[in-house]
């Protein structure tokens, strides 16, 4: 498994325990209620440029996620963007 870009690597780890604790509490391991996936990338990088993640979720149960998410995205059009 690849490790996060270190430029990226302390800010993701606390922005992961943020999120935990926001959707999930004090609850720990079955006993969440939510999953999250984090996911960074540079703006108006090269073609292929690393997409940098962070989850409180097996990588089994991301790409399961991820999957879903794209059917969506492809059927409604994506999303719009600021």
């Amino acid at each position: 498994m690849t490790e996060i870009d270190p430029l990226f690597k302390e800010m993701m780890n606390d922005l992961a325990g943020f999120l935990d604790q926001m959707f999930n509490g004090d609850l720990r391991g079955g006993d969440r209620k939510n999953a999250f996936v984090l996911l960074v990338m540079p703006f108006n990088g090269p073609p292929g440029a690393r997409t940098n993640y962070i989850s409180n979720a097996k990588r089994e149960s991301i790409i399961e996620m991820m999957e879903e998410v794209v059917a969506r995205f492809k059927k409604t059009g994506g999303i719009d963007t600021p």
